[in-house]
């Protein structure tokens, strides 16, 4: 393997890592939330609900509930997200295999299927600096350059 395509694969291979890193950490924040909801509900449901005066207890069981559901939410984005990286790094397999080639094609492909402009930020960090320079609009700037109904909440 010659240098170039050395250093390249190692651009890579640390988007990739950053991109994982990301997914977790997006996560994280959630997960917690989910916790704390879970948590409380256990101790919702292990009072007694089944008095007549339970009405507001049942209705805080509801709302909890409701809440955890939307916790879970982070479930969806994180898996989504690690796909994509796992697609990535397929392909990162199948460009080593046949030894020709450029990494940019995959680049670009990941950099498209990320869910924010956050993550395409911060893959673009370990590529050249026009990498992300054909996303943007014209006279938008990284943090606003996203797709309608893109969310990124950092």
């Amino acid at each position: 393997m010659d240098e170039e395509r050395a250093r390249e694969l190692a651009r890579v291979l640390g988007a990739a890592s950053e991109q994982i890193g990301l997914a977790l950490l997006d996560s994280h924040s959630s997960v917690e939330r989910l916790g704390d909801s879970l948590e409380r509900l256990a101790g919702l449901l292990s009072e007694d609900l089944s008095a007549p005066e339970s009405a507001r207890q049942i209705a805080e069981v509801r709302a909890e509930m409701a809440r955890a559901i939307t916790g879970l939410q982070f479930y969806d984005r994180m898996t989504q997200h690690l796909s994509h990286v796992r697609d990535y790094l397929s392909g990162t397999v199948d460009q080593l295999e046949s030894a020709s080639g450029t990494f940019e094609t995959l680049n670009r492909r990941l950099a498209d299927r990320l869910l924010s402009d956050t993550h395409r930020i911060h893959l673009g960090r370990n590529f050249a600096e026009d990498f992300l320079a054909s996303r943007r609009k014209p006279g938008s700037n990284e943090r606003t350059g996203g797709s309608q109904g893109d969310i990124d909440l950092f």
